[in-house]
């Protein structure tokens, strides 16, 4: 349609035009953008050309190198919308950097896939769901193709390579040994760079944002040559607040601040930010303005640490904090995490207000699941094979429940689950569009199951282990 609007506007005078752009000075609101709304009502955030322009000019002169090789024109591939603050910065760096900007529609594996390898990207900005969706993907074709040991060999030894080169860029390691790099160099020829090639030969690089990256996660990609930069920003940031600084990434972390930024956290773990690119307000919502801005430093509502030499984790949302009947407060985004990374977890969120304990709520991920039933191929007649198949997924999210407690205290670990048969998307209101979860919707409209949940908890005998998964009732078919 650039032609077209190219004609429209061409008896418009260049005086005119000139006279408008005047007109905007910097600190003049450029957009409205609405946060996320995971726990209540979105609010419109004014945001400046200033501020837009800061942060995107920020992480160009420190990061802009690393998007395409010298000479090359980079490409970049978005997957959120525009309305959303990550992808209105991703638009902006790529108007003002030059680069070559590609759109996603859907975040299906088939139109993923075909997108990676039609358009080619340099580099990729993403939310971590995108990254665990393009490891699943490989994972479950290594496995389609009778390759699935040799794929989880080649990603210990990915994982193995870069924690070890992480030690020795941060000085606290010797780097690789010479048998770690030997086997390195041998899955670089059998198996990374088919895994780069899948994602269209070109990618060097990419940033994860939205929330943190699983470390484990972040280790295999840098393993096979594709750094991920795990960043921080809010919306009310016009994006980034901090990056990993290249050369010195600690992956886990969500990095330093940027230039300009200050970041402080306070006595109760809250993290408060001060910079240029904070915004200017909530509209009509003063009253919100002025709790969020205090002196100039802006309330985040995230928790989280700075270690020793500056980086900065994020443990949660103050408002997504458990309190359980007995006063325990959880934080369930690690533990969410840690159940993702299972390749059957599609999608967890952790529930336990005023409960005896911690409990989840589990989608399966379903190209995953068709593959698995298809590798399992339990033979017998219908009604039993279907029973045997169904017992089998049960150890199998069991044993993934397990994981992800061993890395909690009992107390916080998760002792009642439901397997729902529906994801949570857009489409039925438990998404946002940036992927995030909408907690108050999804509490609201599981109440009945997660109020079952417990009950049934309720009449397991004592004799049970506490730590013992024991969600599952006659009436649960996770085929459904």
């Amino acid at each position: 349609a650039l032609t077209d609007l190219m004609e429209q506007g061409r008896s418009v005078p260049v005086t005119t035009v000139e006279s408008m752009r005047r007109i905007v000075l910097p600190d003049s609101t450029a957009v409205i953008a609405y946060t996320s709304g995971t726990t209540g009502a979105p609010k419109g955030c004014a945001l400046s050309h200033r501020s837009l322009a800061s942060s995107c000019d920020t992480l160009l002169a420190g990061w802009g190198h690393t998007v395409a090789p010298p000479g090359q024109q980079p490409a970049i591939l978005a997957f959120l919308p525009f309305s959303h603050v990550y992808g209105l910065m991703i638009q902006g760096l790529c108007m003002r950097g030059g680069m070559l900007m590609g759109h996603v529609p859907e975040l299906r594996a088939e139109t993923l896939s075909a997108a990676l390898l039609s358009f080619r990207p340099t580099f990729l900005y993403a939310v971590p769901s995108v990254f665990e969706k393009i490891y699943k993907n490989f994972l479950r074709k290594a496995q389609e193709a009778g390759r699935g040991a040799l794929f989880e060999r080649a990603v210990r030894t990915a994982q193995d390579f870069a924690s070890a080169a992480e030690r020795h860029r941060l000085g606290t390691g010797p780097g690789p040994g010479f048998d770690l790099r030997l086997q390195h160099a041998l899955y670089e020829k059998t198996v990374y760079r088919k895994l780069r090639a899948a994602l269209g030969g070109r990618v060097r690089g990419a940033v994860s944002g939205g929330s943190p990256l699983n470390r484990e996660l972040a280790l295999f990609y840098a393993g096979i040559g594709i750094f991920v930069h795990d960043g921080y920003g809010l919306t009310e940031t016009s994006g980034g607040i901090t990056a990993q600084p290249v050369g010195r990434e600690k992956f886990g972390t969500v990095g330093r601040p940027l230039p300009d930024m200050e970041v402080h956290v306070a006595e109760d773990g809250e993290i408060l930010v001060r910079g240029p690119s904070v915004f200017q307000g909530y509209i009509n919502d003063e009253a919100s303005t002025r709790a969020a801005l205090h002196n100039g430093w802006l309330a985040t509502g995230d928790i989280g640490r700075i270690d020793s030499e500056g980086y900065l984790s994020i443990t949660g949302r103050k408002k997504d904090i458990v309190i359980t009947s007995s006063g325990k407060s959880v934080a369930p985004a690690a533990l969410e995490e840690r159940l993702r990374v299972h390749p059957l977890i599609h999608q967890a969120v952790v529930v336990g207000d005023n409960q005896p304990c911690v409990g989840a709520l589990i989608t399966l991920d379903p190209d995953f699941l068709a593959h698995w039933r298809s590798v399992l191929a339990i033979p017998g007649e219908v009604h039993d094979r279907e029973m045997r198949e169904e017992n089998a997924l049960r150890e199998e999210v069991k044993r993934a429940v397990a994981a992800a407690n061993s890395t909690v205290s009992r107390s916080e670990s998760i002792r009642v689950y439901r397997v729902l048969p529906e994801a949570f998307d857009q489409a039925n209101g438990m998404l946002t569009p940036s992927m995030k979860l909408r907690r108050d919707a999804i509490a609201h409209r599981y109440a009945a199951e997660i109020e079952a949940m417990y009950q049934s908890s309720s009449q397991v005998p004592r004799s049970l282990s506490a730590a013992d998964p024991y969600s599952w009732d006659d009436a649960d078919n996770v085929f459904r």
